[in-house]
């Protein structure tokens, strides 16, 4: 698979990544907290990498002192510094994070949390007065906290650690010049879990000189888990990810992804197949 990253420290937007604007902004604040961890999670080439790069280059500042722990660096930020891991050698994730952690920073971003070692560090210092970013391989937000107590770390540790996970896919986005509107079928509705005699106008592209097969780019869709007291007892007492799940979908505004897939389909922006491709039922 070839990765198509962007030019070195080309500007990210964190609003250009397709989060609603609701989930923008809870976003933005935990990211305005002085200590704690926030995950972003999804399989390899979902989009966390750039997530991240957006989020620190929101951080910069003269003020802050963001350090970088990657394997590799896949974009040079400004003001940023940025470490290059080999784990071939001596230089881990786990051994980088403890030498900067000597080095005062307030934010630390980790590029991927591999192994229990680096898991274990980059959450005590999410609890001593540092902000930590990173990733993490799970399917949807609240598998995030059985899969950290499954590497090993301490449920009571994960629970004042984390303020929030954001899971995210990639999908096309309709060619904007031979798109067309039509109705949605009885089947994709039920696929997509909605009522069949709610039908709505879905967006297509036909395929044109300036796309491919009717779609043009990629956009991001996201669920935002932010923890609350009841999450962090939850946590404590390993309750399960469809326990929490069901707490947050109740209790919190949380959103599943297949949620976020359906309004994009709605707003015209990609299709059924697309959303149905790449979220859980």
């Amino acid at each position: 698979m070839l990765r198509l990253l962007p030019p070195h420290d080309v500007l990210i937007g964190m609003d250009s990544l397709g989060m609603p604007p609701a989930m923008l902004a809870s976003f933005n604040s935990h990211l305005t907290s002085p200590y704690g961890i926030i995950l972003v999670t999804g399989p390899t080439g979902s989009g966390k990498s750039t997530t991240l790069y957006g989020a620190i280059q929101a951080l910069r500042s003269e003020h802050n002192n963001i350090t970088t722990i990657e394997d590799p660096v896949e974009l040079t930020v400004r003001g940023v510094n940025q470490t290059q891991v080999d784990t071939g050698e001596k230089i881990s994730f786990a051994s980088a994070l403890r030498a900067i952690l000597r080095q005062d920073p307030d934010i630390i971003m980790v590029g991927e949390i591999r192994d229990t070692e680096t898991l274990r560090i980059s959450l005590r210092a999410a609890v001593t007065g540092h902000l930590v970013l990173s990733t993490l391989h799970t399917n949807d937000a609240p598998s995030a906290f059985n899969r950290m107590t499954d590497m090993g770390a301490e449920p009571f540790l994960v629970a004042a650690s984390v303020r929030a996970v954001l899971a995210q896919r990639l999908v096309r986005k309709n060619c904007p010049f031979c798109g067309v509107s039509q109705d949605i079928t009885r089947s994709e509705l039920a696929l997509l879990g909605l009522p069949e005699d709610q039908p709505f106008a879905v967006k297509r592209g036909k395929g044109c000189d300036h796309c491919t097969l009717g779609y043009k780019g990629r956009m991001g869709v996201f669920e935002l888990l932010s923890v609350d007291e009841e999450i962090r007892r939850m946590i404590i007492e390993n309750a399960t990810f469809e326990d929490i799940r069901a707490h947050a979908l109740e209790k919190t505004a949380y959103r599943t992804m297949r949620r976020d897939g359906i309004d994009k389909i709605r707003q015209g922006l990609t299709t059924p197949e697309e959303i149905l491709r790449i979220t859980l039922d």
